[in-house]
């Protein structure tokens, strides 16, 4: 490597060992990373070729040396004011090869060791398995990925999750995630990131002279209207999503039970398969249901739903026979563009195959909008039982009502369905959420019973289908009722490794993310989460959180009132949107949207919030008022920050810490709300010691 010379690499001086342990010596490179620039501000399409073809120029001298770098990434790019001999202004520079491989000697590293940045990694590197000049590739065209859509193509919350995603996930396609890439260029970066090395482009050589022949072209000449399709183009002109499919509830064209649950069962696999169809955004069931037996015509469900494509069906049963049509519509044009039937014995194979079926033919019809000739994830046949399959069906429609009398009903139905095939995952994991769903509700006591069932259910479910990213979101459930946040976190990113359109693991996960101090991050998932589920009071009230968690009042408010449209009454909408208000120093609006009202997830919550406006508004009285009302033993939370505000800080800290363990508003209010209240105490000595006190009930890192 010390031999290894070219403008676009970082020279090493020296390689040498002290006291046991291996160190390079390299020159010093005047400038900034790749990162340090990425984080400033986007790059053109233009500067990112141009830095792109550098570093393949400076990997094929590495390569040609037969030295592979293996840690290719932005913070080992570094960027400098000093141009080249082909007058370019500035230069990119490859630095540190503390990973690099030389043939089979591997230098720095040991052997069969997974070594270099997990967002990076080749598929065969995340592996551990033997890795050689493609490695670099990959890690390349995450790079150049990552330069054009401002995010990398594989994202998740921790590593197994990430190394999962890369090893069995396909990336949003790159003209969808920047629709301002040319579609050469994005279908060049695509065979970058082939998971089959043989499939990528073969040398670093290659890569950059493609490039550079790309960079040359004009962006009309790149991106034709040839490269898309009619319907496309129809749904750009209306600002819809063109790669967005809503699946509305199949009719019952029977009327009897029996064709009720086909119906049911079969829309409900649909959405579950087309969910894990990377690059298309399936919208949830809870916002299609609203369509069931709807006179809307096919171009307002599209704007409503912002999707593309709609696609219909009808459901018939008769004996053992089962009849089922669908048909693919265009949203904008209201255009049938094909429509298909299903005359099948009635089985639980047919019925899969009919899903199978259907699936394969909605992703042929959206293809252009899809990753090109991408292997569609292989389904699972559930169950071999029709009866299991019934009663699973009817479960879930029973757990999807929320009430008390639903869960119960739920967890019967599902008790029944193991019984009947006790190697159904999907049944396991309808008795785990319901399980779950009795404690977090609190409709059943014996919690801890509950629980420790919930935990074997799910667990069941996952060594029946390790692939189920229903499994993994239950399990996601269970830990967050049990205040395990980083196994929350985790679960709930691995269902949507597996399903990315999963629209109650991107809540879940940005409710947790908003726990553990990544607003930010909890806004993004928030957002899509409403964007898979845009009718759904839960994910619009979620939005609403991690709106104020960043900071963004106002964006709160509408979507808080856009909550109570969809679900009047729901009244932790009408929580977000008082402290909202309060945040704003709307003091008296805020006071008159608090009044009597309880959300008992946040404890006293909101009344204390409610004491906050009386204290800003001048009127102790009625906040002391507030505060007599409020059971320390009951959230000893909220009577300690109304101490605070009130000025009395060494009772509100006693407060605090009269407890040994708090909920999770505790941990969104001292971290994300009430800034004007925190402020004054701050610098206070007890501040950090609550801000662990409350971070340790979740099992959460405190973030500083």
């Amino acid at each position: 490597m010390a031999a290894l010379e070219h403008p676009n690499i970082c020279p090493v001086q020296e390689i040498g060992e002290y006291e046991g342990r291996t160190f390079i010596v390299m020159s010093y490179i005047e400038g900034r990373t790749l990162k340090a620039r990425l984080a400033e501000a986007a790059l053109s399409v233009d500067e990112a070729l141009d830095i792109t073809i550098q570093v393949a120029s400076g990997l094929a001298a590495a390569h040609a040396k037969g030295i592979v770098h293996r840690d290719v990434k932005p913070d080992n790019i570094i960027l400098t004011d000093i141009g080249d001999e082909t007058g370019r202004a500035s230069r990119a520079v490859l630095i540190d090869f503390g990973l690099a491989k030389q043939s089979e000697t591997t230098l720095l590293t040991r052997t069969g060791t997974v070594m270099g940045t997990a967002a990076y990694m080749s598929p065969e590197q995340a592996r551990g398995a033997a890795v050689d000049a493609r490695t670099d590739i990959w890690s390349l065209g995450v790079t150049l990925y990552e330069m054009l859509a401002e995010r990398r193509p594989f994202e998740a919350e921790h590593d197994p999750g990430l190394l999962y995603a890369i090893n069995n996930m396909e990336p949003r396609l790159l003209t969808e995630a920047a629709p301002d890439v040319p579609e050469k260029v994005g279908q060049l970066v695509q065979r970058t990131l082939a998971k089959d090395p043989q499939k990528r482009i073969s040398s670093a050589l290659d890569l950059g002279n493609q490039l550079t022949t790309l960079a040359k072209a004009t962006l009309s000449r790149l991106n034709t209207a040839q490269d898309r399709t009619i319907s496309s183009e129809s749904t750009r002109r209306q600002g819809l999503d063109s790669g967005a499919v809503a699946v509305l509830p199949f009719a019952n064209l029977s009327g009897t039970d029996d064709a009720e649950f086909l119906a049911t069962g079969l829309h409900n696999d649909l959405l579950s398969e087309l969910s894990r169809i990377p690059g298309l955004t399936v919208i949830s069931r809870t916002s299609v249901m609203g369509y069931q037996k709807t006179e809307k015509s096919v171009p307002q469900i599209g704007r409503e739903l912002n999707v593309g494509t709609i696609i219909e069906g009808t459901v018939q049963s008769a004996g053992n026979r089962v009849r089922m049509t669908a048909q693919l519509i265009d949203a904008v044009d209201d255009i049938q563009r094909w429509s298909e039937r299903y005359d099948r014995e009635l089985s639980p194979e047919t019925l899969f195959a009919i899903q199978s079926e259907l699936t394969q033919r909605i992703v042929e019809s959206l293809q252009s909008k899809l990753v090109p000739d991408q292997v569609l994830p292989v389904g699972k046949l559930q169950t071999g039982d029709l009866e299991a399959y019934r009663l699973n069906t009817l479960g879930r429609m029973q757990l999807d009502r929320r009430t008390e009398a639903g869960v119960r009903r739920a967890l019967e139905l599902f008790e029944q369905a193991v019984k009947c095939d006790p190697d159904y995952a999907l049944a396991w994991v309808g008795l785990a959420d319901a399980l779950t769903l009795m404690v977090s509700y609190g409709y059943g006591g014996g919690s801890e019973a509950l629980l420790s069932r919930a935990k074997e259910s799910a667990s069941r479910a996952l060594e029946l289908d390790p692939d189920s990213a229903e499994a993994h979101a239950s399990l996601g459930l269970f830990y967050g009722t049990i205040q395990d946040g980083p196994s929350s976190v985790l679960e709930s990113d691995l269902a949507i490794q597996i399903q990315p359109s999963y629209a109650d693991a991107h809540n879940w996960l940005s409710y947790w993310q908003n726990l553990s101090g990544r607003a930010n991050e909890g806004l993004k998932c928030a957002k899509r989460a409403v964007e898979l589920n845009p009718l759904s009071a839960e994910a619009v009230s979620n939005l609403s959180l991690s709106f104020l968690t960043n900071l963004k009042s106002e964006e709160a408010l509408a979507e808080a009132d856009r909550t109570t449209e969809l679900s009047p009454g729901w009244t932790t909408a009408d929580f977000y949107k008082g402290i909202g208000l309060y945040d704003l120093q709307r003091y008296s609006e805020a006071r008159s949207v608090l009044s009597d009202i309880t959300v008992e997830w946040a404890g006293l919550g909101a009344e204390a919030t409610l004491a906050l406006t009386h204290v800003a508004l001048g009127d102790e009285a009625l906040a002391r008022q507030v505060l007599a009302g409020i059971d320390p033993g009951i959230d000893a939370f909220a009577v300690g920050m109304v101490h605070l505000a009130l000025g009395e800080v060494d009772v509100g800290f006693d407060r605090f810490f009269s407890v040994d363990q708090l909920s999770d508003w505790p941990i969104l209010a001292v971290h994300h709300l009430y800034r004007d209240v925190w402020n004054t105490v701050k610098d206070h000595p007890r501040y950090q010691e609550l801000v662990r006190h409350a971070y340790t009930s979740y099992n959460l890192e405190v973030l500083r």
